[in-house]
């Protein structure tokens, strides 16, 4: 039972170390493109993205005559 609760209190102590790291590189990341801001002109003109149509199945074709004896 002890060495179950070492282990939980260790996986805890990680995660809350893994956590704070992502926090801090999350704030570097907002910082780092806080420089990339774009006008609500320039949002207006953006390009449509033209759908591809799907593409369509293709029936399978029986032929035994490709196929050999062993």
């Amino acid at each position: 039972m002890d060495r179950v609760t070492q282990q939980n209190a260790s996986l805890v102590e990680e995660s809350a170390t893994a956590a704070a790291a992502l926090e801090e590189q999350a704030a570097r990341l907002n910082e780092t493109v806080a420089v990339f801001r774009i006008t609500r002109q320039q949002q207006a003109q953006k390009t449509p993205v033209k759908k591809q149509p799907a593409p369509s199945a293709k029936m399978a074709v029986h032929n035994e005559a490709n196929w050999e004896t062993f």
